[in-house]
């Protein structure tokens, strides 16, 4: 004996992803740290990202 089904509206759909390329390009040398091995910053929550380049760009 099977069960009744539930009917349900269909979700909200997601939101749209941001348009990256709106965005100020970055300077990133106001992030390199370590003799520019490292790329570095800090948000106010006292959390710190570090990024380590192992390799050269192009």
């Amino acid at each position: 004996m099977g069960m009744p089904a539930i009917a349900s509206a269909d979700p909200e759909p997601a939101p749209a992803v941001p348009n990256v390329n709106a965005y100020a390009p970055v300077k990133t040398s106001e992030y390199a740290v370590m003799d520019k091995t490292w790329y570095a910053f800090s948000i106010p929550d006292g959390i710190t990202c570090v990024i380590q380049r192992n390799g050269s760009y192009g």
